[in-house]
């Protein structure tokens, strides 16, 4: 799911409606395209539309220990060299829950882009507005998360991996030998105990 717009929707649609009855911090909001959608909504990023500007890899999440019942992080923490402090600082921020989303870079789609000779300009290219930092696998990511997890005694509340369109049957068929070629990404719902 790489559309920043299906991005949200699916999360709206899976978690969105059932979790948020109070408060969202959306880190990285772009156009805060949440922000009709959730009471009590903020949002922050570095650019877009967000109520907050914020450089995260040069300042602090403005908020204390459990100001929102939960907080989002879609796609973002792979843009940050400090990704381990930004969690660390969410953790703080979450009353209840935590979204997070972290994409597949070992993807087929990708993985043949590279083959034929395309690099991904805007996310591994020389612009440093929007470089990818880390180069996460799917299973990477889940590995790290739950260990996250494990260690800041959160549970995980759910989980979901985004297969595409023809994903399913194809990771049906060869996910057990090779995890990472069909994942476009992980999301995760941490729930504090």
């Amino acid at each position: 799911m790489v559309n920043r717009y299906l991005r949200n929707s699916f999360v709206y649609k899976k978690w969105g409606r059932e979790l948020v009855t109070e408060s969202v911090l959306d880190i990285g909001c772009d156009i805060a395209s949440f922000r009709k959608k959730y009471p009590g909504y903020k949002g922050i990023d570095v650019g877009g539309k967000p109520d907050i500007k914020l450089d995260l890899e040069k300042e602090r999440i403005p908020f204390g220990r459990n100001s929102f019942q939960v907080v989002m992080c879609l796609d973002v923490l792979e843009h940050l060299d400090n990704m381990h402090d930004v969690l660390d600082q969410i953790v703080n921020i979450a009353k209840e829950y935590i979204i997070l989303s972290l994409p597949n870079e070992l993807r087929w789609s990708n993985l043949f882009k590279y083959l034929k000779g395309y690099v991904n300009d805007r996310d591994w290219g020389f612009h440093p507005e929007n470089r990818h930092k880390w180069f996460l696998s799917y299973s990477q990511s889940r590995d790290f998360i739950r260990k996250f997890a494990r260690d800041n005694k959160l549970e995980i509340y759910d989980e979901h991996v985004d297969l595409g369109g023809i994903g399913k049957s194809v990771h049906g068929m060869i996910g057990h030998r090779f995890p990472n070629f069909m994942p476009y990404g992980y999301y995760v719902v941490l729930k504090k105990k």
